[in-house]
C-alpha cells in the first residue's frame, strides 16, 4: 500500500535538469565532445556532476578537470536560477493533491541542501514537504538507494509503501534498489527500457488513483 511519495526534484518538480544539462552540452562541448543535453538528461540526471564529467571525459579518452567543470556548472546554473524558477507542469497541483488525500510526500535528490531549499523556496513549497534527503548526506549518490532511503527514514515510512517519481535512470535505479515502486516521468516517444511501475509523460496524467493502484 502506497503511503508516501517521494519526488526527484530537477526535472520532476522543477524545470531545472533541462538547464543543468544544456549547461553541460556547453562545458563538454568547450572539451571537444559533442552530447544532446536530452541524451545527458536521459543518463545521467540525478548523478554527481563531477562524476558524470569525469565518465564522459574518460569515455572519449580525454582527461580534464571535471571537479573545476563541476564548479563552473554551478556557478552558471545559480545566476541563471537567480532570475527565476519554473515549476514542471503538474508538479504544484500533485503535490496539493497528494497533501490533501493523505500521503507523506517528501524530496530525494542529487542537489546540494542549499539549492533544494532555494529552489522549494522560489516555488512557495518548501512548508508541504514532510522531509528532505540530499546525496551529499549519504555515502553513495543514485544510483544507489541511499537517498531515497534517508527520506523513506525521515517521514516514517517503509520503503515497500513508498514511491517514487523519477526523471533520470539513474534515479529510477536507485528508487528499485531501495525496494520502492517508482513512476518514470520521460518526455513523448522515449523508447528506453525503464526499470518502473509505469511510465507518464506529464505529471498532468498521473492521479492519486493510479499512485494508490501500484
Amino acid at each position: 500500500m502506497v503511503r508516501a511519495v517521494i519526488f526527484d526534484m530537477d526535472g520532476v518538480i522543477s524545470d531545472t535538469q533541462s538547464i543543468y544539462s544544456q549547461i553541460d552540452s556547453d562545458l563538454l562541448a568547450a572539451e571537444g565532445i559533442d552530447i544532446d543535453p536530452a541524451d545527458v538528461t536521459a543518463r545521467f540526471a540525478g548523478v554527481k556532476s563531477a562524476l558524470m564529467f569525469q565518465t564522459i571525459l574518460w569515455e572519449n579518452g580525454k582527461g580534464g578537470d571535471f571537479n573545476a567543470m563541476a564548479d563552473e556548472k554551478r556557478q552558471r546554473y545559480k545566476e541563471i536560477l537567480e532570475r527565476g524558477v519554473r515549476s514542471i507542469p503538474g508538479s504544484l497541483e500533485l503535490i496539493d493533491s497528494l497533501k490533501s488525500s493523505g500521503f507523506q510526500i517528501a524530496v530525494g535528490s542529487a542537489s546540494q541542501l542549499p539549492l533544494i531549499d532555494f529552489i522549494l523556496d522560489s516555488l512557495k513549497i518548501r512548508s508541504k514537504f514532510d522531509a528532505i534527503a540530499s546525496t551529499e548526506e549519504v555515502g553513495k549518490g543514485k544510483p544507489a538507494p541511499d537517498v531515497f532511503l534517508l527520506a523513506a527514514k525521515r517521514i516514517g515510512v517503509s520503503p515497500e509503501d513508498c514511491v517514487v517519481i523519477e526523471d533520470g535512470l539513474a534515479g529510477m535505479i536507485g528508487a528499485k534498489r531501495a525496494g520502492m515502486k517508482c513512476i518514470a516521468l520521460v518526455p513523448e516517444g522515449s523508447n528506453a527500457d525503464y526499470p518502473v511501475d509505469i511510465i507518464v509523460h506529464s505529471l498532468k496524467d498521473l492521479t492519486i488513483e493510479k499512485i494508490k493502484k501500484l
